[in-house]
């Protein structure tokens, strides 16, 4: 489905010298937050456009709960926002080095990453969830059969999807993939039988496979509790506070909520268990 959206600047070479800014509001676009009494700031954002329905290219446009999200901390805060396109894996050392001023893309809270990177106040409870193909259910459906030696398990590498298989399902054969579509494709034409990933993306995947017949489904039981929130540097502190703000306007107003009903029309309470 087609979803309108505001035009916005994006480096589509990674890092691209040269690449421009757009001030990103207008007078009608006024901030509503007491952030507003601080000069607009100009910041790029790296986001790795290939974590449905968190950041993704539907129909040529960069989409997604993120996305949306940017335009409210431009509406909220007065900054003026760039978005640069960033591989994954490449996000926190392109933070570090001052290509970006804030990874917005789905990341996970963490104690490692929280060791590189300032964290800003979670926007998101998510946790990793398992997609399997609806075919598999009456063999497979069990949460406990992911404990059964040798079952090959998809992930996105260097997510945290990816690190609980391997710390908590030590005798899975893993088989890491560079993005969920990647991983959701294997798993579809039967070479994994699980994908273990982001709740947000397992939701899609399953209503998505249940709009095109593609024959995926999603077994909600959390296997763990998660919190995404956007990341600066640690020595970036009135960004971060900024950032905090909006956050916890957008939250109080209900937008955060509204904006991932408008891409995950089906949500299921995180509430882990262990399925074990």
């Amino acid at each position: 489905m087609r979803r309108a959206v505001v035009p916005i600047l994006v480096c589509f070479t990674v890092f691209l010298a040269g690449c421009g800014w757009m001030p990103w509001r207008s007078k009608a676009d006024a901030p509503s937050s007491k952030a507003e009494s601080a000069a607009p700031r100009t910041i790029r954002v790296g986001m790795a456009a290939n974590y449905p329905p968190l950041s993704f290219r539907e129909d040529g446009e960069l989409v997604g709960i993120e996305v949306d999200l940017v335009r409210e901390v431009v509406r909220e805060t007065g900054m003026t926002v760039t978005i640069k396109q960033v591989p994954w894996a490449e996000l926190i050392p392109a933070l570090q080095s001052g290509k970006i001023d804030v990874i917005m893309s789905g990341m996970s809270v963490t104690d490692a990453r929280a060791q590189q990177v300032a964290f800003v106040e979670p926007y998101l409870r998510a946790g990793q969830m398992v997609l399997i193909r609806e075919q598999d259910v009456p063999r497979l459906g069990q949460p406990a059969r992911l404990r059964d030696p040798r079952r090959r398990i998809a992930v996105v590498s260097g997510t945290t999807g990816e690190q609980y298989v391997r710390l908590d399902l030590p005798q899975a054969e893993v088989v890491v993939f560079p993005d969920s579509d990647a991983a959701a494709a294997a798993l579809a034409a039967g070479t994994v039988e699980y994908f273990i990933h982001d709740a947000p993306s397992i939701w899609r995947f399953g209503m998505a496979s249940n709009a095109g017949g593609a024959g995926l489904v999603g077994l909600y039981t959390p296997l763990t509790d998660e919190y995404l929130a956007w990341a600066v540097r640690k020595n970036d502190v009135q960004l971060k506070a900024q950032l905090d703000a909006a956050v916890r306007e957008m939250k109080r107003r209900g937008t955060v909520d509204a904006i991932v009903r408008r891409w995950i029309e089906t949500q299921v309470e995180v509430t882990p268990i262990r399925p074990y």
